[in-house]
């Protein structure tokens, strides 16, 4: 079964005055509100509720982005107009894009360079990392991955 064959629920909560809080879907009600009681703040200021079913999550998800567009609940942010803009990156990161022009215009130059643009993606964080160096440097590393490969002859 795919998660679009679901019957799915596209729920809102109003604080005490009738003020609409969140807008959110799930096809699994209890599961989703018992993560909301733990982990959103807004939860204690819930008065009630309004649930209405929609045949497919596809369905559901076109309703809700509706929703939060026309009715600004106030504590979502995605789909939300009023959501605040991206964080300001500190000065030593980079956006994705300028990340994608930096390899490409290493990756143009590498070949000039007689060098070797290598991706690790075994480190101890689990994070790919990428490091230029020499071809000639490249080469022994590949010779002693080799040789490690091969079992060593025995003497008998």
């Amino acid at each position: 079964m795919y998660l679009d064959d679901h019957r799915t629920a596209l729920y809102r909560f109003f604080d005490t005055d009738g003020a609409l809080l969140y807008v959110g879907i799930t096809y699994d009600i209890e599961q989703r509100f018992a993560s909301h009681s733990n982990s959103s703040p807004w939860w204690k200021d819930i008065a009630s509720e309004r649930i209405e079913w929609h045949e497919t999550r596809s369905l559901a998800l076109a309703a809700e982005s509706a929703a939060i567009k026309a009715e600004r609940p106030r504590y979502n942010i995605n789909g939300s107009p009023w959501a605040p803009g991206p964080r300001e990156l500190n000065p030593e990161e980079r956006t994705v894009g300028e990340l994608r022009s930096n390899v490409t215009e290493l990756c143009a130059q590498v070949r000039y360079l007689n060098t070797a643009f290598v991706v690790v993606d075994r480190t101890k964080a689990r994070r790919p990392i990428a490091a230029l160096v020499s071809m000639d440097f490249y080469e022994r590393a590949l010779a002693a991955l080799d040789e490690r490969a091969v079992p060593a002859a025995s003497d008998d």
